[in-house]
């Protein structure tokens, strides 16, 4: 196992697994939403002086010689002379407090479970924590709503009855041979929540709960109290089910959750059939993932603006095939802003041009003026978000962002993280 940080530059790899890599040059590209051109998770390369990692803002686990040697990339960065890692759960925690976000799940996470699994320390299984933590949020808004209720199949015994459709060959097996003859067994219809989506939710969340019995934290604290406060309004529900049999079908725009948590439900089901019994209880097995840490800090970031601006802040407007992060409606007072998140650590360093190029072009876009209602030829100005532990954990008023320092009416301003430890 190689293992690097997120946001490398050319960094020397000296771990003795490169010796046996194959090739000289290794990356990994993804297509993310939205996007025409391709991602690169990172870039690994064989040099004169010796090997160098280049990585961007995905971590997770993958091979690079298939069955040979894998390579871990983790949320960790240098901070005042340490070593802090993010803690991606945390963020992960804050972003779901906000419902719009349960709009954007898609394309946070990749997973490819058709290539073999890869071993690693049972603490660091991310993949299964962060499956997880999305399904439980998903399950808490479905049943805070109310679950699911529909017509659904049920076989059972019926003293000297028949209801519904009789089942002549059981019958005969569970009944006449054992000298009952009063007794049929019979198909029929009920109306009520233990249908078959249902029953898919619950065994995912059964699983779940006993998934989290080996991990203590904050968090997973935090996880375990939302399966028992929820649990109670699934009592009725049973947990058999087989989940390949289950499709999402049409969802009444009511139970817009649903074909968000059944997807998460089978994703769980079948990560933890790839989690093989080993010699070492302390490690675990894995299928490659990777996640998108840049849109998960686009919905920490909208979360933190929505409790500072509520619905005045509008998230991904499409434009023609272009898409700013946020939009912010102008208020008594207050002009329109165009808001970028990016998560790069610019701490003191000035924002990247390019950067500050993008949210430039947005505000000139006669969609985005429209939308902001801006009328005359007056600049909109730009803020730009960007993760600084130096900073505070919330979005402040606007006349607390800093100024850009080059250009006009373009300010910068940092978020503080949540972390896992000190260093």
């Amino acid at each position: 196992m190689i293992e690097a940080n997120e946001q490398w530059h050319k960094e020397p790899i000296s771990c003795e697994d490169v010796h046996s890599l194959v090739r000289n040059t290794y990356s990994k590209p993804i297509k993310r939403p939205g996007d025409k051109d391709m991602s690169e998770c990172f870039s690994l390369a064989k040099e004169e002086a010796g090997w160098v990692m280049s990585s961007s803002f995905f971590v997770g686990v993958d091979w690079l010689d298939e069955r040979k040697t894998a390579i871990r990339i983790k949320p960790k960065f240098d901070h005042k002379e340490k070593q802090i890692e993010v803690d991606y759960l945390g963020m992960l925690e804050e972003a779901l407090k906000e419902p719009k976000n349960f709009d954007q799940l898609d394309g946070l996470l990749y997973v490819d479970f058709n290539r073999p699994s890869i071993v690693i320390p049972r603490q660091d299984d991310m993949l299964s924590l962060f499956l997880i933590s999305e399904f439980l949020h998903v399950m808490k808004r479905i049943t805070d709503k109310g679950l699911k209720k529909s017509y659904y199949f049920v076989e059972s015994n019926q003293s000297s009855k028949i209801k519904g459709k009789l089942l002549l060959a059981q019958n005969i097996k569970r009944n006449n041979i054992r000298g009952n003859f009063s007794d049929n067994y019979c198909r029929y219809q009920e109306f009520g929540i233990d249908i078959p989506e249902n029953r898919l939710l619950k065994k995912a969340m059964l699983l779940s709960s006993s998934f989290l019995d080996a991990y203590h934290s904050d968090t997973v604290r935090q996880l375990k109290q939302t399966i028992t406060d929820i649990s109670p309004k699934w009592r009725k529900v049973k947990a058999e089910c087989e989940p390949l049999k289950i499709h999402e079908g049409r969802i009444n725009s009511f139970f817009k959750e649903y074909p968000v948590a059944m997807r998460l439900a089978k994703l769980i089901l079948k990560k933890m059939s790839f989690n093989q019994v080993l010699h070492d209880a302390n490690m675990t097995t894995t299928p490659p993932y990777w996640i998108d840490m840049s849109k998960l800090f686009e919905m920490f970031v909208l979360t933190k603006l929505r409790i500072r601006f509520g619905d005045m802040v509008i998230y991904h407007p499409h434009f023609r095939g272009q898409e700013p992060d946020y939009l912010l409606a102008a208020d008594e007072g207050r002009p329109p802003y165009i808001i970028d998140a990016k998560y790069k650590r610019y701490g003191e360093n000035p924002i990247n041009k390019d950067d500050i190029r993008q949210v430039s072009g947005y505000c000139r876009m006669k969609g985005v003026r429209n939308r902001l209602e801006v009328t005359d030829h007056s600049l909109i100005p730009c803020l730009i978000v960007f993760p600084d532990q130096e900073s505070n954990d919330s979005i402040p008023t606007p006349e607390k962002w800093d100024d850009e320092g080059r250009y006009l009416d373009v300010y910068k301003l940092g978020i503080k993280l949540p972390i896992n430890n000190d260093g």
